[in-house]
């Protein structure tokens, strides 16, 4: 199995600081805030019972809360995961797909988990301009996409999403859409699961409170679905996999309908980052992510047409750590993902060295 690029960049990060080097990581998608107070808080709260079993759908009382948030969902469409990339392991693992299609670029861990499983997948080019009618063209059984995208931010739009779920009726494909940044959207952003409310829907949304909520070591996620069928047969999995997600995690977020402001301040303060790395770069608008916490530069701007050597060099050169754009598909051979979600005084030393790496302005 392939390791993940990002994770594997991130503890290369750590061992150089170990060893005394100045780094700094603009490549790992970890929120650098605390959990909000009221997270923090229940954890000094915890009854008895979370050191033991939950039910191994989750605790009824969390799906409960989870289900509030989506207009004509319960709690019985809810199955909480140890994350999403569980969720999305139990998915593919039941739907055991002939054939795969990932709307690219996308985070590497839907081509990670589809190798593992040996599922056979292709991928279509998000940016290319007629990516629709390519996507109208193949034969898949199964979609995966992500929206807020990771790694360029892309939002898809009402129509796009009313001819995504049109082009996978029509193939009788099932469509998993993962949502995890959506509480991160800078625009209008409008929700798959609206559109996912029918007994026989095929569509199955991946959410969690790792980036929202900061608290990506929690490893809490969940599975949003009509079709509780399914659902029963991912719970079977979890059941022989992991038991159950982690009891204490899930009652430290029991509280997580209280956590509106944090909330709010943590989406304030990354637009920000997000509007900061625009005007040091000197991007122009159509260049700023929708939604999420990253850049998807596209470095031949600047004359680099390999984005695998330039993120070993700078790097070396700089201390800097950046993730390739091979990382998220073929053909983003000159691009390179750049993540806003970290303190704002480090980001910007961190924008300074990659200045200084592109000879951008006054900082040849």
């Amino acid at each position: 199995m392939k390791p993940s690029v990002s994770i594997e960049l991130d503890k290369k990060a750590k061992l150089l600081r170990k060893s005394g080097k100045d780094i700094i990581s603009l490549g790992i998608g970890d929120p650098h805030f605390p959990p909000p107070k009221p997270i923090l808080e229940s954890l000094h709260h915890l009854p008895e019972q979370h050191s033991h079993y939950s039910d191994s759908f989750g605790l009824e009382t969390l799906r409960t809360k989870i289900a509030a948030s989506y207009d004509g969902f319960t709690k019985d469409n809810i199955l909480i995961t140890p994350g999403v990339k569980q969720g999305l392991y139990y998915l593919l693992s039941i739907l055991k797909p002939k054939k795969l299609c990932i709307l690219e670029p996308a985070w590497l861990g839907y081509a990670g988990l589809a190798d593992y499983l040996k599922v056979p997948f292709f991928a279509v080019n998000l940016h290319k301009s007629d990516w629709i009618e390519n996507l109208e063209k193949e034969n898949f059984d199964c979609l995966i996409l992500c929206s807020p995208n990771n790694p360029d931010g892309r939002i898809f739009s009402e129509e796009e999403i009313l001819k995504l779920i049109r082009i996978a009726e029509l193939k009788k494909a099932s469509l998993i859409v993962d949502e995890i940044y959506l509480h991160f959207s800078y625009t209008t952003s409008i929700g798959f699961s609206r559109f996912a409310k029918r007994k026989d829907s095929k569509i199955f949304i991946l959410n969690g409170f790792s980036k929202s909520y900061a608290v990506t070591g929690y490893r809490v996620g969940y599975i949003l679905s009509a079709d509780t069928d399914m659902l029963r047969l991912a719970e079977l999995s979890q059941q022989n996999l992991a038991t159950c997600t982690s009891t204490l995690s899930q009652y430290a977020l029991l509280n997580f309908d209280q956590c509106s402001d944090s909330i709010l301040y943590y989406f304030k303060y990354y637009r920000e980052n997000r509007d900061l790395v625009a005007t040091e770069l000197k991007l122009i608008e159509a260049d700023l992510p929708n939604g999420g916490f990253y850049y998807f530069l596209d470095l031949s701007k600047w004359g680099i047409n390999d984005s695998d050597k330039f993120c070993s060099d700078v790097l070396d050169n700089f201390g800097l750590v950046l993730i390739p754009g091979s990382s998220y598909g073929s053909g983003f051979d000159s691009y390179v993902r750049l993540s806003f979600c970290i303190d704002r005084k480090i980001l910007i030393e961190g924008l300074s060295r990659l200045k200084k790496a592109l000879m951008i302005g006054d900082v040849k």
